[in-house]
């Protein structure tokens, strides 16, 4: 486990899967490259735990991130009726009609 933990935190990978590959037994003499396949089970485990640790991490991030802004705008108590009516009153307080004034047609009207 921990040589895997090592090989997850990419801490001196190259120096363990050049070891795996001149590995032969228990108390024989490593020959240098014994086992080239083991070079192949070592990148797929990076790839592996890179990837979906990072990805796992970065979506936990995420996703409190966007709790804490839900709760810092007083959303998350909200129903589901409320978080419309304020979805529509932010729309109407955007929203700037244009004035088309408009001219008087009675000649004593001015």
């Amino acid at each position: 486990m921990l040589t895997f933990f090592e090989i997850s935190t990419l801490e001196m990978w190259p120096s363990i899967m050049f070891a795996a590959i001149d590995s032969v037994g228990v108390d024989q003499v490593p020959i240098k490259d014994n086992r080239p396949v083991m070079s192949v089970i070592y990148i797929l485990f990076i790839f592996l735990t890179s990837f979906f640790v990072m990805n796992l991490f970065i979506s936990v991030i995420v996703e409190k991130f966007n709790d804490e802004i839900k709760k810092r705008q007083g959303e998350s108590n909200f129903t589901d009726d409320q978080k419309e009516w304020v979805k529509v009153n932010r729309l109407l307080l955007t929203i700037q009609p244009k004035v088309i004034p408009i001219e008087p047609i009675n000649s004593c009207r001015l």
